[in-house]
């Protein structure tokens, strides 16, 4: 009986552990099928950003350099589900810009939801990426009403600690004057960091920012605690005789006002547009030829001249300032002094458009466009087999088509159309000794694309072939008026060696693309930093393509393909030349505003 009992025991013992040793396995087994998930999910998401990312360059160059693209586009979606490296991305464009950050262009103040009533008016493109389950979106405002200009003076107020704020563009910098505690002072703003102001005695000193006497614009971020009580953004005032200010309240709250006490009419005024509490947008203008001012809250005109005023723009010799006025004057007291966050603040030595003040709004701090500069060439679709390609929004496009075949008779090309519009050949090879093997490559040029009337390729060979290819990818943002740099070809009768070769000139910014064909069935490998992008094999041969990006380089590149089942075979490569920016679109500069 005892012994019973210890088998018993020991029996109760194995199952126990046996139940033990199944749950480790399983929690194992569970944590790494976990860490495999994460993982992968992971790289998904990284592949839908890219994704997204690449569909919004497509997208922003397709609207730079189309002059009719408001006519072509309405409001809502322009691209669903376009297939690009192994996922898909959608392209949604919005009349206006999201100057409140709320991520909703609201209608009628941030944008009217027609995009073809006004050619000066930002646009909004929101693409989604999706690779596999994972899902990534990106925005960017595109300003068609010139490229934003750099401020000429910029305080970011970000230097989250000291008493001094930096100007980033020409060295005025601001010293913080009567903050108790600075450091705790900086705090966060509606971009990166901002300064809190007490409304009591807090100000920035600007001791050698000059006097402003021509065309001007001023622009800052504001949460004020309260809208009332003459509250100096910027001011130019210490001797009240001829100085001027941007105010917050001045005279009745929330109104804006810019004064300049040796004008008539002395200030112009907003309604009551501020609000308290919230992070706003504020600017104002002045055109000193045409003697106008302006004011905005959110890039929407508040407020303004309505004819031009007389006298001449004064200028005040004491100290400017940021947040109120100085010590010193009568004016120096916490009735003129801002209370709440203030970020940002630029002031820029001309008259911003509407949609360039929006693009200020977004953080943009400006300085580009104009055009001039050389896009790298991008892929644009993904690589297809067979006599469909369905064409993706782009510009400066090229279509590539491939075709090859294995025959008796040495068969050639008779059309070769995509979308009825005919195809320019740019390389041909012909080989082999009994059994011939001809291989092509054509380009197809945005003109030839805007024309085809379908996404149907059509090869037509002399005569029936034993095996026939045809592979195709566009590309965009090549140069329309000699799409090919360089091109060339090689060939191998012998079947040895393996691999095959050819090089072509290149230059930064350039694409190669490349295609080979073997009298034998079995697969390639592509050599030399070139991405396989097709391998179809027949019944008697194989065909296969393959494409590189060139950044940072330039002379002689080399494109190498290596058969697994050597026979005679040949390589055809060409390359793409790179386009240089117009920056033209609808007749003026661009800039484009990646969104956070």
């Amino acid at each position: 009986m005892q012994s019973h009992r210890r088998r018993g025991i020991a029996l109760l013992l194995v199952l126990a552990a046996s139940v033990i040793a199944f749950t480790i396995a399983s929690a194992y087994l569970t944590t790494q099928s976990t860490t495999v998930t994460i993982v992968s999910n992971v790289e998904d998401q990284a592949k839908a950003r890219y994704i997204a990312e690449s569909g919004l360059r497509i997208a922003a160059a397709y609207v730079q350099a189309t002059a009719t693209w408001r006519d072509d586009q309405a409001q809502g979606a322009w691209v669903s589900n376009a297939s690009y490296a192994g996922g898909t991305y959608s392209v949604v464009g919005e009349d206006g810009a999201d100057t409140d950050g709320d991520y909703v262009i609201s209608q009628p103040t941030e944008g009217d939801g027609d995009l073809g009533d006004d050619s000066g008016d930002l646009l909004t493109l929101t693409v989604t990426g999706k690779y596999g389950n994972a899902a990534s979106v990106v925005r960017a405002v595109v300003s068609p009403g010139g490229a934003l200009p750099a401020p000429k003076y910029h305080w970011k107020l970000d230097e989250t600690t000291g008493t001094t704020a930096v100007d980033s563009e020409s060295g005025a910098d601001g010293t913080l004057t009567n903050f108790t505690y600075s450091n705790s002072k900086w705090t966060t703003g509606q971009i990166d960091g901002a300064l809190s102001f007490d409304e009591n005695n807090d100000y920035i000193a600007l001791n050698s920012f000059p006097n402003l006497t021509g065309d001007f614009t001023i622009t800052a971020w504001i949460k004020p605690n309260n809208t009332s009580g003459d509250q100096r953004i910027f001011c130019d005032d210490y001797n009240n005789s001829s100085g001027y200010a941007f105010s917050l309240g001045d005279e009745s709250g929330g109104n804006l006002r810019l004064f300049n006490r040796t004008v008539n009419p002395v200030s112009v005024d907003s309604g009551s547009v501020v609000t308290s509490g919230t992070w706003q947008f504020v600017a104002c203008t002045h055109d000193a030829a045409a003697r106008i001012r302006k004011l905005y809250r959110n890039s929407v005109q508040v407020g303004g001249d309505s004819s031009a005023y007389s006298g001449a723009w004064g200028t005040d010799s004491g100290t400017a300032s940021i947040g109120g006025e100085v010590d010193g004057t009568s004016e120096g007291v916490a009735q003129w002094r801002f209370g709440g966050l203030m970020d940002d603040v630029r002031v820029y030595d001309q008259v911003l458009t509407d949609a360039q003040l929006a693009l200020v709004a977004t953080g943009d701090t400006g300085g580009g466009g104009g055009g001039g500069s050389t896009l790298p060439v991008e892929t644009l679709t993904s690589w297809t087999t067979g006599t469909t390609h369905t064409a993706q929004l782009g510009t400066n496009r090229l279509l590539i088509v491939m075709a090859s075949m294995e025959d008796s008779y040495d068969r050639t090309v008779s059309t070769a159309r995509y979308g009825g519009q005919n195809l320019t050949q740019i390389s041909t090879v012909n080989w082999g000794s009994g059994i011939n093997e001809r291989i092509y490559m054509y380009y197809l040029n945005e003109t030839g694309i805007q024309a085809a009337t379908s996404s149907t390729i059509q090869i037509t060979w002399s005569g029936s072939t034993d095996d026939s290819f045809i592979s195709a990818r566009m590309y965009q943002n090549v140069d329309q008026s000699s799409p090919i740099r360089d091109n060339s070809s090689a060939y191998d009768n012998d079947g040895s060696p393996s691999t095959i070769t050819t090089s072509v000139d290149v230059e930064d910014g350039d694409l190669i693309v490349a295609v080979a064909h073997s009298g034998n069935t079995g697969g390639y490998s592509w050599n030399n930093s070139f991405t396989e992008g097709t391998d179809q094999g027949g019944s008697t041969s194989q065909h296969s393509t393959a494409n590189r990006a060139i950044s940072g380089v330039s002379g002689s590149i080399t494109a190498s393909a290596s058969n697994s089942n050597t026979n005679r075979q040949a390589i055809i490569a060409a390359t793409l030349q790179a386009a240089t920016s117009s920056g033209s679109g609808e007749g003026g500069t661009f800039a484009v505003r990646w969104l956070p």
